[in-house]
């Protein structure tokens, strides 16, 4: 209702023109929307039911600036504002569209969906971006004891770019840039072997290139193997158990032994190696890939020579795969179990055999067991656990892997990338996060003023190696001027 009751107002003159300039006072203090013949608009406080209150807006889905609060299909729904500005609640959540005006909003999570595709802010002082399959793609949130900003960006599980501090990590690729060099973008600087901080590195390219991965050296005794004795044949098979730490692919494997006894031949019996998988512990009786039937390169003589070491080369080795257990097979060739050396050489001497090296004063390569039989149906038997073959795997050069730049070689120089920024270990699956190759670097330990190479062994070092390669100046003790020459 108007404030001026028309019906209160006496017929004087004065009393009419008093109302009239009341009416015109109440005309000019009120809002007109102009749709009703210019009529004056009323403000509206309407109730149906009891169950709504309207005040312009006449339902819930109006867009007519106003207020509507009631109940819809059992549900308490409430609309505030017009079509572009409001404050709307349709009985599950809160829908605010429009500026703001506050100081602080509190609050556990905002988030712009409740699932999908959609923008995430929490308490935990990080906005997280999550992609429509749900997953989380990105990230940004402020250093929790710096000044600094951390991003993320991440390609499903992941994850891609990463500014942490003051340095861009592409982790993904195993590559770190940051304000002390300039670096290659998308190599997988995975390491081929162990190496330091500061250590020259340079990429792999080259399978003929052989590295040790396990050198298993100790040995104190010696077992009887491929021994005739009457015809009656002794142990046969031998085999030792190993892991490797990467994927690799086994070039050449070392055993250290001996032929003892004469033989009137002038022959030796030939001996397999080769890689069989695991099966409950013992080998599977398949060869994944061997050397093939090769006799050993001894003196015929009685008593044979002392212990060597003997390489075997595998033919179309395959890669083996990381942290798995294999084994070391070998086997040595007869005729239908008639005798070794007897089919070689007619003797029946017993004293015709060889001497397998290995270590008996306590296990020295934890990752694996010896382990014996005579025939191909015979149950493996265990050698004990003071016992491991000597042996030393060598495996391929992976192209695409880091490994220590050797001044020994042009080509290892022609491929170097620069100074590894941090350490990473073969065995623990640690990438090379940093590589300088301009910039000043921190270290220790520098000689001021003094020129620093790559040296023959793949370390910094003041004097050259066999290939000149400069890589940096001493501007303090602690402090490298990286350079490329």
């Amino acid at each position: 209702m108007r404030d001026v009751d028309l019906y209160s107002v006496g017929q004087e003159p004065e009393e009419l023109q008093r109302a009239i300039i009341d009416l015109r006072n109440d005309f000019d203090s009120h809002i007109h929307d102009g749709t009703s013949s210019k009529l004056f608009e009323t403000i509206q406080a309407q109730t149906f039911a009891a169950q709504t209150i309207s005040i312009r807006k006449t339902s819930y889905t109006s867009s007519v600036a106003g207020l509507w609060a009631g109940m819809v299909d059992g549900d308490i729904r409430f609309s505030l504002g017009s079509s572009t500005n409001y404050l709307k609640w349709d009985g599950s959540s809160l829908s605010i569209v429009g500026n703001i005006s506050g100081s602080t909003i509190t609050g556990g999570t905002f988030q712009t969906a409740s699932s999908g595709q959609r923008i995430v802010i929490d308490n935990s002082n990080t906005i997280k971006f999550y992609s429509g399959l749900e997953n989380l793609v990105g990230t940004i949130s402020g250093g929790s004891t710096t000044d600094t900003i951390d991003l993320q960006i991440s390609g499903g599980s992941q994850a891609w770019l990463q500014l942490d501090g003051n340095d861009i990590n592409l982790l993904n690729s195993g590559t770190s840039l940051n304000n002390s060099g300039t670096y290659g973008i998308g190599v997988s600087l995975v390491p081929g072997e162990d190496i330091a901080s500061l250590d020259p590195v340079r990429i792999g390219y080259d399978t003929s290139i052989l590295f040790t991965k396990i050198n298993q050296d100790v040995a104190t005794s010696s077992f009887q193997f491929a021994r005739d004795s009457g015809r009656v044949l002794n142990v046969k098979y031998i085999a030792q158990s190993f892991v490797l730490q990467k994927n690799e692919t086994i070039s050449t494997i070392d055993l250290k032994f001996q032929a003892s006894g004469n033989d009137p031949g002038g022959r030796q019996p030939a001996i397999n190696i080769g890689i069989q998988s695991d099966s409950s512990g013992s080998p599977d009786g398949t060869y994944l890939f061997s050397s093939g039937y090769v006799q050993p390169n001894y003196a015929q003589s009685y008593p044979g020579p002392d212990p060597i070491i003997q390489t075997f080369t595998m033919s179309s080795p395959t890669e083996i795969t990381a942290n798995t257990t294999y084994w070391i097979v070998m086997t040595v060739k007869d005729d239908d179990n008639n005798g070794i050396w007897e089919y070689l050489s007619g003797a029946t001497d017993g004293n015709l055999y060889y001497n397998i090296v290995y270590n008996g004063n306590g296990t020295v390569y934890p990752d694996g067991v010896m382990k014996y039989k005579s025939t191909s149906v015979d149950s493996w038997t265990d050698g004990g656990v003071s016992r491991d073959l000597y042996f030393v795997i060598k495996v391929q050069e992976v192209p695409g892997r880091v490994y220590k730049a050797l001044a020994t070689t042009q080509s290892y120089i022609d491929r170097y990338l620069g100074l590894a920024g941090d350490s990473a270990t073969y065995s623990s699956g640690d990438y090379i996060t940093k590589i300088y190759n301009s910039g000043i670097v921190l270290t220790s330990g520098l000689t001021i003023g003094s020129t620093y190479f790559v040296s023959d062994i793949g370390t910094l070092a003041t004097s050259q190696g066999t290939i000149k390669k400069q890589v940096g100046v001493a501007l303090s003790t602690a402090s490298l001027l990286v350079v490329d020459r």
